[in-house]
């Protein structure tokens, strides 16, 4: 398991973004075996002592290096949102990663989806989706930025309105 960093120059996101490759992370949501490496947590300008950055990559995997380029085109161009196309592995509980797996499989390439919406698709209720969104250990490549609320823009990592999700939006 190790961090790897992407200096990002962004409009919408500037300065470090940190991402985590892990092979013994939790169950894939694509099904993938177990032991295949998988982005399991994904943060961004975070606190001192907020992550162990320890051991910090050097060494560009494969995979790493397609996270890297996945992450760069997402944020030069926001509003085309694409599947990854390598494993995630995000740490949660089974409703959580159901409703992360739902958020996946239901996300159009092009706009966004509501918290009722998804809701329906995962087999629960909208106010559960928010939580589940709010606990998403790997945002952009989870894109719950995309998740809006039926009458507005709704909130990103339990703040209401935030800029960042605007930008994700290109709004």
């Amino acid at each position: 398991m190790a961090w790897h960093l992407l200096e990002s120059n962004s409009q919408i996101l500037s300065g470090p973004l940190y991402f985590k490759i892990d092979s013994s992370a939790s169950p894939r949501l694509d099904q993938s075996p177990s032991d295949t490496p998988a982005v399991s947590a994904l943060t961004w300008n975070p606190e001192e002592g907020e992550i162990d950055t320890e051991p910090l990559s050097i060494d560009a995997s494969p995979l790493a290096e397609r996270v890297a380029d996945w992450l760069r085109k997402a944020l030069d161009k926001p509003e085309v949102w694409k599947h990854p196309d390598f494993p995630l592995a995000p740490e949660g509980t089974p409703f959580q990663r159901r409703v992360w797996k739902a958020l996946l499989d239901h996300t159009p390439t092009r706009g966004t989806l509501t918290y009722g919406a998804l809701a329906k698709a995962a087999g629960t209720a909208p106010r559960a989706v928010g939580q589940a969104m709010r606990r998403n250990p790997i945002p952009l490549l989870i894109p719950c930025h995309r998740v809006v609320a039926a009458n507005g823009l709704g909130g990103y990592q339990g703040r209401s309105n935030s800029a960042f999700k605007r930008a994700m939006l290109g709004l």
